[in-house]
This record gives structure tokens, sequence and C-alpha cells, in this order.
């Protein structure tokens, strides 16, 4: 199922889109990049896992920002665990406001 949401509406889906993954649920966003490029990320968010502890310099919900954890840099840190290797830094930042597209429970919501 698919749906259309337009810009103007992108930050009251923020919102939304916080409750529907807050409990750890994947999903898949393509976004645009700082630089221009379009990428698809594919994570879940509300994980504890690799974080030292300190936390954020400032409110990502402040700035629209979805912290989330890259499900394969997760798997690739299990493999790096194994053979002893340091963990990679599994968290990447979002900006709701660069959105293009997110799936969540089978739904995927554009933004145009």
């Amino acid at each position: 199922m698919e749906f259309i949401i337009l810009n103007k509406e992108r930050r009251f889906f923020f919102k939304a889109i916080k409750n529907a993954t807050k409990n750890g649920q994947f999903f898949t966003a393509v976004f645009t990049k700082k630089d221009g490029t379009d990428r698809k990320i594919s994570g879940r968010r509300g994980v504890g896992m690799y974080a030292k502890g300190v936390g954020l310099s400032y409110n990502p919900d402040e700035k629209n920002n979805l912290i989330v954890a890259e499900s394969s840099l997760l798997r690739k840190n299990n493999r790096r665990k194994i053979v002893g290797l340091p963990p990679v830094r599994p968290y990447r930042t979002i900006k709701v406001d660069n959105l293009k597209s997110i799936t969540i429970k089978g739904r995927t919501y554009k933004f145009e």
C-alpha cells in the first residue's frame, strides 16, 4: 500500500514516523544526503548496542532528525566481534526534511 504526503505535511508526519518505529521496528528509508546524492537505508530505532553512553550534543527531535541503527552495520559488527576487530559505528542521522520515501510495516509513504 502506498501513500503520498505533501512536503508541507512532512514535519507533522515526523511524530508518526517516530511512534511507528520506536519499538525497534525495522524500516527502509530513501533520502537525499548532504552532498546531494540519494541513499537507501534499512535500519531501526531504539538500539542501544555499540553506544558509548555519552549521548548527543543536541536534541534530534528539535531538528527533525531520526537517529537510526543501520541493520547492515549491526550484522557487520557481529562478524567483526567474532574475529576480534573493533566495532563500526552503526548509527546514522536521517533528516526528515530530506526524506523521499519510507516503508514501515509494508506501507510506503512517499513525500512530494
